[in-house]
Order: C-alpha cells, then structure tokens, then sequence
C-alpha cells in the first residue's frame, strides 16, 4: 500500500502534497480551539448536520459516507432498507442510510463496491468515488444534483464555486 500517495499504510495517513504545513492535522469539532474555528465560518451548517455525519468505516469511504450524510440530511425517500445484519427475512427495516446498505446491486452498475474499496489497492487502481459517481449514486437514490467543480485558476474558481 505504500506506493498510493495519499497514505502510508491503513489508517496513517500523510499530508497532502499542497499542504504549507507537511503534516496532517486534525482538530476536534468540540475541542475549544474547534468550536472557534466553527463560530469564524461563514458557511457554518455544522450543528444542523452533525446528527447525520458518519465516520468513514473504510479510507476509501470518503464519497459513501458524505453521500448516507446528505440522503440523511435530506431524508430523502428511500425504499425499505434492510436490517444491518442484511436479512431479508427481518421485519425490521431502518430508515436511515448507512455505509452499508447505501451500497448495492444498482450503485455496483455505477462502481462495484470492489472497486471503490478494493483488498488489495495497487498503484494502476482508482478507490473510492469520483464525484460524477458521487452524483449519480445520490441520483439513484431521488436526488436533484448538480455536479459543481472549482475551476482554476484557483481563487476565481472557489468564489464562483460558493457562489452557485
């Protein structure tokens, strides 16, 4: 795994190429110095999100997590999901969306779930979503999405970006 750049081996992680720091640093929502850094943001949606967040179960997870986030968010319609042990036969269904059952026979037409988590990554494989994947999986789910990307030149891009 140490011939993917965005990590070492599973679980550390290294800073990204463009970081002026060199190292990756993590600041906890609800630690002073993270509350701060949220009460200074001007796009602060934080607190009405929080209770939909997902921790990432996997590294490649990035894309499935902030999708089960946004169909949670925005309780979208969904059709019965399936217990997390995944028996049809229970009768017991969840109404939220996880990691888990997010994933399956129509999003494996997008990406198959080997392909966004694969066991053994190398360097020629492409894990997790692409946005435009991203995108069309919430789209199976009955979401309107319009795919928006920051172009450059970096500034002009970002405050067009925020701006639609």
């Amino acid at each position: 795994m140490a011939n993917i750049p965005h990590f070492t081996k599973y679980g550390e992680y290294v800073a990204a190429k463009h970081s002026k720091r060199k190292k990756v640093v993590l600041v906890n929502w609800n630690s002073k110095e993270g509350k701060n850094l949220l009460a200074k943001s001007e796009y602060n949606r934080f607190y009405d999100l929080a209770n939909h967040y997902q921790q990432q179960i996997n590294p490649f997870y990035c894309g499935v997590a902030s999708g089960c986030t946004v169909l949670n968010a925005l309780r979208a319609e969904h059709r019965s999901i399936p217990n997390l042990a995944g028996r049809k036969d229970s009768k017991v269904t969840y109404h939220l969306y996880n990691q888990i059952n997010i994933l399956n026979n129509d999003t494996d037409k997008i990406k198959p779930k080997e392909k966004i988590a694969p066991k053994n990554p190398t360097i020629n494989c492409c894990p997790g979503l692409h946005l435009s994947e991203l995108k069309d999986i919430l789209d199976l789910y009955g979401t309107e999405v319009k795919l928006r990307r920051a172009e450059k030149p970096e500034k002009a891009g970002i405050k067009n970006f925020v701006k639609t």
